[in-house]
């Protein structure tokens, strides 16, 4: 994968942990992989966090951890009120057993 070999040529670069966890999300990549990248993004300093914990919230939602993706959603909400995809996440995960 193109990021990878990104981050093998500068692995304290933020935004190639984001894009990578980005596209492994589109291609319905390991959500494990998904979580760890986008953590890295944030341990390392990604300056639009209100993305990251967007989509933390969604690939919690879609591993079914309604606990995790609140906790993303809300920090999120914090940050921009008014996202309506971050509205729509909370909805769906305030659903889950």
């Amino acid at each position: 994968m193109y990021f990878d070999s990104l981050i093998l040529l500068d692995g304290k670069n933020p935004m190639y942990y984001f894009k990578r966890a980005y596209s492994r999300s589109i291609l319905q990549g390991d959500p494990n992989q998904i979580i760890s990248d986008y953590e890295s993004a944030l341990a390392l300093g990604f300056k639009e966090k209100k993305k990251v914990y967007l989509n933390l919230g969604f690939i919690f939602l879609m591993v079914d951890k309604k606990d995790s993706g609140l906790y993303y959603t809300n920090k999120c909400l914090e940050l921009d009120p008014d996202n309506e995809k971050a509205k729509e996440n909370k909805s769906h995960l305030l659903q889950l057993p």
